[in-house]
């Protein structure tokens, strides 16, 4: 099984290859596109290798520059990567009414139940 880290790695690859085939199907450069986005050269060219990560405000104008859904950007996106943020999702809705006390116990326990695996 992977781990987490190895998902998110995938995930920057899939998604940087996505960008860059959408931006060459419009015929557009890195600088083309970087201008219609309102970021810079080199940071399409990390995103489109996978070397960095952005936040989603960021890939939404990399969406909008390219004239598509964010969510198209994502659709080769494999199930098992996917699954890990509705898990991260789930658990934070199981704890987002606790006081902070709880929630650094319940971090606590998260971290011994991963050092025991």
């Amino acid at each position: 099984m992977r781990n987490r880290r190895g998902n998110v790695e995938d995930i920057l690859k899939i998604l940087g290859k996505r960008i860059r085939e959408e931006r060459k199907r419009r015929g557009l450069t890195q600088e083309e596109l970087a201008e219609k986005a309102g970021i810079s050269n080199n940071f399409i060219s990390y995103i489109e290798s996978g070397k960095k990560s952005s936040s989603i405000k960021v890939v939404k104008r990399i969406a909008d520059a390219l004239g598509i859904h964010i969510s198209e950007l994502f659709k080769d996106v494999p199930a098992h990567c996917k699954k890990i943020d509705y898990t991260v999702k789930k658990f934070a809705y199981l704890i987002r009414d606790k006081n902070p006390k709880t929630k650094r116990l319940i971090l606590k326990l998260c971290e011994t139940v991963i050092k025991e695996n």
